[in-house]
């Protein structure tokens, strides 16, 4: 048989579920304000930064990105990389993300797309789950045009 809770121990017991329910109303604010924190930070970054899995799906881009490819975020998501950033039926030879996903190392390129009319210099690090499994990359790419415009003045 299970014994009755005097009034204290429901008083004691009710007490500690108050603390514990703060505790975690303040840790979830914090994680909502780290949340919102790096979503401004994301959107700031003026070079173009995307997610991608190891099947070259988007998983997040940030606003700079989208932009450029006359594109919502929320359109983006889960679109083949290759297909809206480089214009291709397939990863090209020179892709960072491809060779990255081959060896678990950063790699990096510098890429002219022409649809876009932008050359770009265009990285892809590798992004691991908490169990240490690449999972994907990051690919940051960087417009170059203005930096190899004026080299050649």
């Amino acid at each position: 048989m299970a014994r009755t809770l005097t009034y204290n121990e429901m008083k004691q017991t009710l007490s500690e579920l108050e603390k514990d329910l703060l505790a975690y109303k303040r840790a979830t604010e914090t994680a909502v304000k780290a949340k919102d924190e790096l979503a401004h930070i994301f959107t700031a970054v003026p070079d173009h930064i995307a997610a991608i899995d190891r099947q070259y799906r988007i998983k997040r881009v940030n606003k700079s990105l989208a932009d450029k490819l006359k594109c919502t975020q929320e359109a983006l998501i889960g679109a083949l990389c290759y297909k809206y950033i480089c214009m291709a039926d397939s990863p090209p030879s020179s892709c960072p993300h491809a060779r990255m996903l081959g060896d678990g190392k950063e790699h990096f390129a510098e890429i002219y797309i022409q649809q876009l009319g932008m050359n770009l210099q265009v990285t892809s690090s590798p992004l691991y789950d908490e169990k240490g499994k690449l999972i994907g990359g990051v690919l940051v790419a960087r417009e170059i045009m203005k930096h190899k415009s004026s080299e050649n003045t």
